[in-house]
Parts: structure tokens; C-alpha cells; sequence
């Protein structure tokens, strides 16, 4: 299992998808993905973790950890290295 890669001292840009209904939390990451600017990264809290946002961030050549605070308090952040 590959591990998670450690998440880097960025600005986060908090996204909370916490009520939202799918595929809103994945819609608004992917638009906010396009308007983040250099050393910046987002910050997703969500109820549960967006499997299908996963592969979509891999395609793009995104890094993300998951971070579990509680069963149905997720914290996803995501950022690219090269930003």
C-alpha cells in the first residue's frame, strides 16, 4: 500500500462539503482545482471520504492525503508539487 505523502506548509483554500450531496463536493474541488495559484492547496472536509474524486485527482497529477478525524469527519488536502 503506498503510503501518503506528507502535506507541505501551503496556504489552504477550505472547502466545506460537508452537506453537500454528490457529485457537488467533487464538482466544486475540480472547479477550484483550475483557480488555485502558487503556493496554495485546498483544504476538503467532507462526511465521508470522496472515493470517486480519487482517481480523477491522480489523472490530473494531484497529490492528496486523507486525514480522519472521526468516521464521518474527513479532511482531504490537496496540492501538486509543482505549484
Amino acid at each position: 500500500m503506498k503510503a501518503e505523502p506528507e502535506t507541505p506548509d501551503l496556504k489552504w483554500i477550505t472547502l466545506d462539503c460537508s452537506l453537500m450531496e454528490p457529485p457537488e463536493p467533487m464538482l466544486r474541488v475540480l472547479e477550484q482545482l483550475d483557480r488555485l495559484k502558487q503556493g496554495e492547496g485546498i483544504k476538503m472536509l467532507h462526511r465521508m471520504k470522496p472515493r470517486l474524486l480519487f482517481p480523477k485527482l491522480q489523472e490530473r497529477g494531484w497529490n492528496f492525503r486523507v486525514i480522519e478525524h472521526t468516521p464521518d469527519q474527513i479532511e482531504v488536502r490537496i496540492w501538486q508539487e509543482s505549484m
